[in-house]
């Protein structure tokens, strides 16, 4: 009996310093703390956190900063007005706009190089549009002549008017012009009028942006 009193006793200091003693061994960590216990986020939830993220991006940007901001919209004529909502559109979608126009059975021929300021209705430099259709050149020529400036406005046009074709009776009006002071204007001088025609471009630079 003593003996049996003796070992109950014993096991229960044991037990005693047990719960009572310190443990010197880090908790494990549960299973659901585990780094590589999580499993990784569907693909549809990836989509949204990353739209969220995108807008959250987006957000920073205050329109309200803008010196234009305040300003009463013009009364526009209704052809500006529609050039100018569809150049807002082809800037905001112009990866798309290219790909899918380039994708078009008529899509006219025209200089890679060229097609952004097409899209953006930016000013189109015709040394650099006769220079690049169905050329190797790398050195742009300068136009001198009028069959020069006539093939080359030509392919301008016809590309413009493919993304902008409410400018058709702009581009009938503006042709007419030019082509006006070619007949008033004699062959070895053609190029006084193709520099007007320069100047005239260039000075829409300052309201159309830059130099293509």
């Amino acid at each position: 009996m003593d003996q049996d009193n003796t070992l109950a006793s014993e096991r229960g200091r044991k037990s005693g310093a047990g719960d009572g003693g310190e443990n010197n061994e880090l908790p494990q960590p549960c299973e659901v703390d585990r780094p590589d216990s999580h499993s990784k986020l569907p693909r549809q939830f990836e989509d949204i956190t990353n739209n969220f993220k995108a807008d959250d991006a987006k957000k920073t940007f205050d329109r309200t900063k803008l010196p234009w901001y305040s300003r009463p919209e013009p009364a526009l004529d209704p052809v500006v007005q529609e050039t100018l909502d569809k150049k807002h559109f082809y800037l905001v979608n112009y990866k798309e706009i290219k790909h899918n126009l380039l994708g078009q059975a008529d899509c006219p021929t025209f200089p890679d190089s060229l097609w952004h300021s097409i899209i953006i209705g930016s000013y189109i430099n015709l040394d650099k549009v006769y220079t690049g259709n169905g050329s190797v050149r790398k050195t742009v020529k300068e136009v001198r002549l009028h069959s020069e400036w006539t093939v080359a406005f030509h392919s301008a046009k016809s590309t413009i008017l493919y993304l902008y074709p409410n400018c058709q009776e702009e581009f009938t009006t503006y042709e007419s012009f030019i082509i006006g002071h070619f007949v008033a204007t004699k062959p070895d001088e053609h190029c006084r009028v193709i520099a007007l025609d320069k100047a005239i471009c260039y000075g829409l630079i300052l309201t159309k942006g830059s130099e293509a």
